[in-house]
Parts: structure tokens; C-alpha cells; sequence
């Protein structure tokens, strides 16, 4: 049998997002794409393996990375093809000279099968494998069967629930030639589906094989990878960190290791690994140099500080080897640089966003990200706020690159979330102070025209009553007491106008390593009208929500209250000084409504607590 993998393109979902390997190339839990292909393929001695791939791969050196599969055979393809069946007739045209009447296998090369199908295959029928599936949008080819005997194939148009998993075999080579000849002659776009569509023409039987859900998987955008290597078990590996301007920066003072900083994006990821269960290396070649290689006075001088800066830093490792070489360059097949983006260069991602909601995914890429959304009317205040607010302030919000009618896309955003540095104990009475700086001068940075032009009160009384109906029956006396507050709020008109950004969570607001500060995703609305404008106390009243516990409840961890109640004086002296609230009791007040309308868009498991910080909030 003829096996064959077309390679036609390099994958634009993921260059879309900035991803900088091809897609074949693009790492899955430490291993590339086409290599979960390969490993999982069970050949047979007579059978032959072909990659035909796209020239531009050649600048990656492509062909050097399979040195231990040294029975596959290659053929690249000297300019861009317009479709899979005029990529795989590049090779099969060549290989009939020489064939025997053989079969042939076509594979997809993001898919992968669990089970041996080339033992499902009867050589002497056509046959396409496929599997169930409940997503509605037309993404796949789709199958009709009778007892198994395929009659109508359809490329992205759903005519069942029977995708194509792409596995394509053709009982013979020459007779998939003649078929592709003529049919790339009328349009050199075509898929593998309409070769089957002319076989159904002329009465030959195509056979459906179904694989299962479990006995397969899809590696072909980037949102399955992330998917994958959440959900699937790893393999335990060695990882090997540098110490020194990897996971800490270098002295800020020459040679005193004293004033070394956590780099904090590093230390997370490594963590994260460790607490999957690889191996966990640190080495470094501090005073390598200073004691010519001589590793007992290395040890004697920088080995305990090196041990307390570890536990300091909260970095968890399994070995620790002083001692490293010292030398200008390290040369090596099997290093990663600290400053690229280590989740996409090695294929491990940490748990997915515990803040997104249902309607939303976002997928993050090494230079950019997709958000995309069911909730469209939202997605485009998003929009629209990202697009209009003042010049000055842009450089606050992530840059917008291309907007449609579900998604936009933005450069990604590197660094850590104030929520993480928040939850273990990292955030500083600094950072808050640098926050609301930022969030102070974004408020002043536009004045709204006219007052009469929106209600910047929609976020409080009506919502809170729409949201609250179910809770009418928990907690009816605080309900009742925070309506009339809410009410009195807006009567009296203690509101101030601002530009805000509606809901700067900590989750929201990303802190750079040059430490900028960047906000994620604005609400741009009140109520269903867009406006950048709102009432800058609930702007406050959102950052007072994350002081107050609610990071530390979505990730299920202990709230460390003595290290909260510092932060949370020094934030409301930040409000107080600045005289932009009347009264720490109005902060409070708001927050605790903010807490009983967000009930119904958590987990239930959640309620309890929710309701118990609003209620001592009051």
C-alpha cells in the first residue's frame, strides 16, 4: 500500500495568530504535529510512506527533522498547489510509473488514529473513514450511508451527521490518476471528495468506516491543540532551566546576586510543569567565572543564597546543578529561548481562562490573539470602545488588527494577569498604586458633552434588580437594603462621568514585564446603548471586588485575608486621597451589589461565598 501525506500549505490558522513554526512543526505536549501523525501510523513491511510537502517548509529545514523515521520518502513541491487532490497528484503521477496496481491511503496530516485503520482497510474497495459528530457548522465533508455503503459525499455542506475524519483510500493508484486527471482539468481546486463523487458516478462501491470519538484526534487549529493538551495525559519529561536571566533577572547591582527580581512569567510556567509531574531542572554558572571553574568555591560562595532565592521565588524544582560552564554562547538542538512565548514553543498549556464565559473563546497566539463570540452585540462594544476612545489612552487597551462579524483580532499581550500575581501573593501596594493611576487617568482622558446623553446609572438599580429575581428567596432584607441604596445613589446624583472601562477586574488587567499596564476586555455599553462613558466608581467598585476575595473563589484557593486587608487599605486610601469616592461605605456598597449580580454567571458551587462577602460588605 501507498501512503500518503499531502503537506500543501503551512497552516494560515496559525500564522494567523502569529505562531512562528509551521503547522506540521508546531509543538503538542513537547512533540510536533506530524509526529503525533507518524507515531500513531502502524505500516506494514511492504507498505511505503510519502510526505509531500510546501517548498516554503524547506527554510525550516523540514526533511533534517525526521532522522529517526528513515523509511519515509519526500517530494517538495516546487510552487503553491491550488487544492489537496492537485498537491497528491504532484507525487501519485510520479509513483505510477512504478506502481503495481497498488492502493492508496491518504491522511490528513493533523489527524491522528488511536486504532490501526490500515487493519480495518479491505484493499480491494474504496473507503472513507468517518465519525459522528454534533458540531453544527459545516466545517468537514459529510457522508451518506446504506449498510455501510457510502452514495452521496459532500465538501462543507452538512448533509448528515457523518464527517469525513480524513482517511481516504483508493483501491488502486492508477485509477485515482485517471480520475484526478480529468477533474483537475476542469478546476485545480477540487478536494478528495469529489473523486470520490466521480466514482459514485460511475457505480463503484465506496465503503464507510466509522472510527469513534476516543479513537482519533483533530490537531488542525490551534484551538484543538490547546484543547488536546489540556484534556490528555502527558508524558512525564526532563526539563532543564537556566537560573540567570531566565527565571531571574541579572543583579540589579554588577555581580551582587543579592538584587536579583523573579522573572514571574517564567517561574508560572515552570511551576506549571513541575506540577504535571516532569522533572524540573535549575542550573546556572554563577561565579564560574570569578573562581576560573573551580565548582567547591562556587558552592561555598552562592550556594545557599541560590537555595533561599528558590524558596523565596516559590520556584519548584526536583535538581539543582551549580557548576554550569561559563561561556558568551550556548549552542544547542534542544534550546528554547526564555523570551519567546514557552506555551506555544512547547506545546503545554496551563488551564484554560477560568473567567471566560460560555460565549466566548479566545485563542492566544505567539504574536497574536482571536476573541470570538456568540454574543455579538457585546463583542462589537467591545469593538467600537477599542476603535473610539482618546489616542492617549490606546496605549493602555490591546491594538486592534482585524475585526468580523464574530471575532476580532489583536496583538498578544505578554505578561501576567494582576489576578495571578494577586492569588500568590505577588501583587504589590505599588502595582495597585500604578493601577490606579492608570485607571485614573483613563477616566479624566475625554469629557462627555452632555449628561443627557446616556445614563451612567444603568449599572446599578435596574440591573441589580433583574439579576437578583432568583435570589429574592436567600437573601431578601440585604437585597431589599442595597436596592434602596442603589436607588438613593442615583437620586442624589453621587455618580461622577468618566471614560471607564466597565469591568477591570484584576483577571482583566495584564501586568508586562516592563511593567505596563494593559486592559482586557471593556465593556463599552450601558445597558444596550455603546458609550465609552460610565460612572468611575464602578470602575473602583470592580477593583475593590478582586480585593476583596473573588480571584481567590473562582480558583478554589484559600483567601489569605491578612495579606487582602493590606492591600485593600492601601486601595481604599488610594480612593480616599484622591477624593474620587465620598466614603469607603459607598465602595463597599457597590461591590456588594456587584457580588449578588454576578451569582447567576457562576458556577452554583460558588453562590455561598459570593453571598457571603456581599452580605458582610453591607
Amino acid at each position: 500500500m501507498i501512503i500518503i501525506i499531502p503537506l500543501g500549505g503551512i497552516g494560515k490558522r496559525f500564522s494567523d495568530l502569529g505562531y512562528n513554526d509551521p503547522k506540521p512543526l508546531v509543538k503538542v505536549l513537547g512533540k510536533e504535529i506530524i509526529f503525533w501523525v507518524l507515531d500513531n501510523l502502524r505500516l506494514k513491511k511492504k507498505d511505503k510512506l510519502y510526505i509531500v510537502y510546501n517548498n516554503q517548509l524547506e527554510k525550516f529545514s523540514f526533511e533534517e527533522h525526521f532522522a529517526k523515521y528513515p523509511n519515509i520518502n519526500f517530494l517538495k513541491l516546487d510552487h503553491n498547489t491550488h487544492g489537496p487532490v492537485e498537491t497528491i497528484y504532484k507525487l501519485t503521477s510520479i509513483l505510477e510509473k512504478n506502481s503495481k496496481n497498488e492502493g492508496l491511503l491518504i491522511l490528513d496530516g493533523d489527524t491522528f488514529y488511536k486504532k490501526n485503520i490500515i487493519n480495518l482497510i479491505d484493499k480491494n474497495v474504496h473507503t472513507v473513514f468517518y465519525h459522528k459528530t454534533k458540531i453544527k457548522e459545516p466545517i468537514f465533508s459529510y457522508v451518506k450511508l446504506n449498510k455501510n455503503k457510502i452514495y452521496k459525499i459532500v465538501e462543507k455542506k452538512k448533509i448528515s451527521n457523518n464527517a469525513n475524519t480524513g482517511a481516504y483510500f483508493f483501491n488502486n493508484i492508477k485509477k485515482f490518476n485517471a480520475y484526478s486527471k480529468s477533474a483537475l482539468k476542469k478546476d485545480k481546486r477540487i478536494y478528495v471528495s469529489d473523486i470520490y463523487n466521480l466514482l459514485l458516478k460511475n457505480k463503484e462501491t465506496i465503503k464507510g468506516i466509522e472510527i469513534k470519538e476516543k479513537e482519533f484526534d483533530c490537531l488542525g487549529t490551534p484551538k484543538q491543540v490547546i484543547d488536546f493538551s489540556k484534556k490528555n495525559k502527558v508524558e512525564k519529561k526532563r526539563f532543564c532551566f537556566d537560573l540567570d536571566n531566565t527565571l531571574v533577572t541579572y543583579p540589579k547591582v554588577k555581580d551582587d546576586y543579592n538584587t536579583v527580581k523573579p522573572i514571574i512569567k517564567n517561574i508560572k510556567f515552570l511551576n506549571f510543569l513541575h506540577s504535571q509531574g516532569h522533572y524540573i531542572i535549575i542550573y546556572t554558572a554563577r561565579r564560574m567565572r570569578t573562581h576560573n571553574g573551580n565548582i567547591k568555591k562556587v558552592k561555598k560562595e552562592i550556594e545557599n543564597l541560590t537555595l533561599n532565592q528558590l524558596k523565596l521565588f516559590k520556584i519548584r524544582y526536583d535538581e539543582l546543578i551549580l557548576g554550569k560552564p561559563y561561556a558568551n554562547f550556548y549552542i544547542d538542538d534542544l534550546s528554547i529561548n526564555p523570551i519567546e512565548n514557552l506555551n506555544t514553543k512547547l506545546g503545554y498549556y496551563e488551564t484554560k481562562d477560568y473567567l471566560t464565559r460560555n460565549f466566548n473563546e479566545v485563542i492566544v497566539g505567539e504574536k497574536f490573539t482571536i476573541k470570538k463570540s456568540s454574543n455579538i452585540n457585546k463583542l462589537n462594544s467591545e469593538i467600537n470602545f477599542l476603535q473610539k476612545i482618546p489616542s492617549k489612552i490606546k496605549k493602555f487597551f490591546p491594538k486592534i488588527k482585524e475585526t468580523g462579524k464574530n471575532f476580532y483580532k489583536m496583538d498578544t499581550v505578554d505578561g501576567l494577569k494582576l489576578s495571578y500575581l494577586l492569588v500568590n501573593n505577588l501583587l504589590t501596594k505599588e502595582d495597585l498604586t500604578n493601577l490606579f493611576k492608570k485607571l485614573n487617568f483613563i477616566h479624566k482622558s475625554k469629557t462627555l458633552r452632555s449628561q443627557n446623553l446616556i445614563n451612567i446609572y444603568d449599572n446599578y438599580s435596574n440591573k441589580f434588580n433583574l439579576r437578583t429575581k432568583n435570589l429574592r428567596k436567600y437573601k431578601k432584607k440585604y437585597l431589599n437594603k442595597l436596592n434602596e441604596y442603589l436607588k438613593d445613589y442615583e437620586n442624589f446624583n453621587k455618580g461622577k462621568v468618566g471614560v471607564i472601562h466597565g469591568d477591570p477586574v484584576l483577571s482583566n488587567i495584564i501586568k508586562k514585564n516592563n511593567s505596563d499596564l494593559i486592559f482586557l476586555d471593556p465593556r463599552g455599553s450601558l445597558g444596550k446603548k455603546f458609550t465609552i462613558f460610565g460612572d468611575i466608581n464602578y470602575d473602583f467598585a470592580k477593583i475593590y471586588q478582586s480585593l476583596t476575595g473573588y480571584e481567590y473563589i473562582i480558583l478554589d484557593k484559600k483567601i489569605d485575608q491578612a495579606y487582602l486587608s493590606e492591600l485593600k487599605n492601601h486601595f481604599e486610601k488610594l480612593v480616599l486621597d484622591n477624593k474620587q469616592i465620598d466614603n469607603i461605605e459607598t465602595l463597599k456598597i457597590l461591590t456588594s451589589s456587584l457580588y449578588f449580580t454576578l451569582i447567576n454567571f457562576h458556577n452554583k458551587k460558588y453562590t455561598s461565598k459570593f453571598l457571603d462577602i456581599a452580605c458582610k460588605l453591607i
